[in-house]
């Protein structure tokens, strides 16, 4: 009998695991094979500039339909805004809690990105892209004006970036 009962432990743990984990590298991966490749930068404004950077990639993509790619960007821009939230230590409390209540909301964002991408449905992933613009937006209100900024960047005032087209 204990033997039973520890043999359902661990495939009631193994299915939690299972369907729980935020991605899987299989899922990252499935169509760029990026996956576990993407590096997350060390401070906030590397993460703030890597999550812009992204959130352009993703409107490029969904402006073409190539909706099939939605989902990949979109968990990237999860990870990073998770990383981001990580690192926001030196923010006042409440704020704090406003960054990390707005990256959850990212994460159920890029869920529904990736379902309407793979549906094909352009309005509904273009109304989704617009919800995670304004949770962006809101997110940078949160931090000072310099914070997201880094000096030894050399996109930062140039309006353009270098790989832009």
């Amino acid at each position: 009998m204990s033997l039973k009962h520890m043999l359902f432990g661990l495939a009631v743990l193994f299915t939690f695991f299972t369907f729980n984990m935020p991605l899987s590298a299989d899922e990252a991966g499935q169509h760029h094979g990026a996956g576990e490749e993407m590096l997350i930068p060390n401070t906030v404004p590397g993460i703030w500039h890597e999550i812009k950077e992204h959130e352009e990639e993703l409107d490029q993509i969904i402006q073409s339909g190539e909706l099939s790619k939605v989902h990949q960007v979109a968990f990237e821009i999860r990870d990073l805004s998770n990383a981001l939230a990580e690192k926001s230590t030196e923010l006042p409390a409440a704020k704090i809690a406003n960054v990390k209540s707005s990256v959850e909301r990212i994460g159920e964002v890029a869920g529904l990105l990736d379902q309407y991408g793979d549906a094909g449905d352009q309005e509904k992933t273009q109304a989704e892209f617009l919800r995670l613009g304004k949770l962006l937006k809101f997110i940078e209100t949160q931090y000072p004006e310099s914070a997201l900024k880094s000096a030894g960047d050399p996109h930062h005032g140039e309006g353009e970036h270098k790989h832009h087209h």
